[in-house]
């Protein structure tokens, strides 16, 4: 038998607060507490949500376009705990912008220390500021898109157009290198203006 009854000397209890009297098969009375059983269901669905959470984001090669710099680590470090970098390599924005999109991070609760921050907002002014040029995708890039990068000449445009229609979509800059038979610094001055998905 079921029943929400009254506990603590009469005083009548909201059903979230009340007791279940339960008969079991012995015939004697169980209490079981609603408000209990409730944080264990809530608590055992949250669990998993919450680990779930906090599973690192896959990267999926976006880091790849980050140049070398003072505060690329903390980059790195710091923003990809909570998602990829996508939007970051794609945003364009001045210094002011950028220290408000950080500080935002931070009151959502990017894990940064205040001497972070500076070096953080410094990077990402820089590598990414209103007038640094947003990557082409290399595996769809017209002549001309090619050519509009930094330091990309024109030979250049054409190796990697000649490496393309051999080779097919590059997934990478490995690849890309690997192709146009470059060491890896070679293509430095260029390399983190190429994604190879949108």
């Amino acid at each position: 038998m079921v029943g929400i009854g009254k506990v603590n000397d009469g005083q009548s209890l909201e059903p979230f607060c009340a007791d279940l009297k339960l008969k079991n098969p012995a015939g004697t009375m169980m209490r079981i507490n609603i408000r209990k059983l409730t944080c264990s269901l809530i608590a055992a669905l949250w669990i998993p949500l919450w680990a779930a959470a906090q599973m690192p984001t896959k990267d999926e090669g976006w880091s790849q376009l980050l140049p070398p710099g003072e505060g690329r680590a903390q980059v790195l470090e710091s923003c990809t705990g909570c998602h990829n970098l996508k939007a970051t390599v794609h945003e364009r924005k001045d210094r002011s912008a950028w220290t408000k999109t950080v500080n935002d991070m931070v009151t959502r609760g990017a894990p940064l220390f205040p001497e972070e921050i500076e070096a953080i907002t410094a990077y990402l002014a820089k590598a990414f500021g209103p007038g640094v040029p947003k990557p082409v995708n290399v595996n769809t890039a017209t002549r001309e898109d090619l050519e509009k990068l930094p330091n990309m000449k024109s030979e250049t445009v054409e190796r990697v157009l000649e490496a393309r229609r051999k080779a097919g979509p590059f997934k990478n800059a490995e690849e890309l290198r690997a192709a146009l038979g470059m060491p890896a610094g070679d293509a430095d001055a260029y390399i983190y203006f190429l994604k190879y998905k949108d």
